[in-house]
């Protein structure tokens, strides 16, 4: 029988996050393979390891990991990844994939990821479903954002008006993301209908992605012409 804290937040996708978790962890599954998301450290009790819950989900369900991947370097996000490598080892045909941006603020992870991409996105696929990773700094400099059967997962973006912006990234930077973004799913004729945080503390469903996008920008184009004057 599964965890409470194992959870399906929408069509092939699970979320893996214990109350006291630091963060969650996500499995993306189409057939009877699955991507995992995220790769949090022990929970604050100091006894949960996140990575071994993902595993017994996992193999209560009957799927094979073909991915790893993960939303930004920040510790909260990646710090668990020995945990990960060492629970997943049995699934030597997982691919480990992070953008070059994750290497040079954490160098640690090169050590486990086989697969670096330098392009402003990655397509890959599970069991012919679409899966994709879109670089777009903006909450850091490592930001992907996880496109996946109509959701994306959005890191730790703020979404619309007022970002605290504690990573310090020029608006500049921040608009030329959400146009690649938007861009991207544009030229793909993708709609994106939920945006959930990886958190597991903000879940929008039936949305306008787009709007809510367009919304964000504009308040990034206030911040830059305030710093401009």
């Amino acid at each position: 029988m599964e965890a409470p804290a194992v959870r399906d937040v929408a069509p092939g996708i699970v979320v893996v996050n214990e109350e006291d978790q630091i963060c969650a962890t996500w499995i993306l599954h189409q057939g009877r393979s699955c991507f995992v998301v995220e790769m949090p450290p022990k929970a604050v009790d100091g006894y949960t390891i996140p990575a071994e819950l993902v595993l017994r989900c996992i193999e209560e369900r009957g799927l094979t990991p073909v991915g790893l991947v993960f939303s930004h370097a920040h510790w909260d996000h990646i710090d668990g990844v020995a945990t990960y490598w060492d629970a997943l080892t049995d699934f030597p045909e997982m691919k480990l994939i992070c953008h070059e941006s994750a290497i040079e603020i954490a160098p640690k992870l090169k050590t486990f990821f086989d697969t670096v991409f330098s392009d402003d996105a990655y397509e890959t696929n599970i069991e012919g479903e679409p899966l994709y990773l879109i670089h777009a700094p903006k909450h850091s400099a490592s930001d992907l954002m996880i496109v996946f059967r109509g959701t994306m997962l959005t890191g730790d973006w703020w979404l619309g008006w007022g970002d605290p912006n504690p990573g310090k990234v020029p608006p500049a930077t921040s608009i030329k993301s959400v146009d690649r973004i938007l861009g991207f799913l544009r030229n793909h004729r993708y709609v994106v209908t939920r945006l959930f945080s990886v958190h597991a503390n903000d879940f929008r469903y039936d949305v306008n992605a787009e709007a809510i996008l367009l919304e964000t920008r504009r308040y990034h184009e206030m911040k830059l012409a305030q710093e401009k004057g």
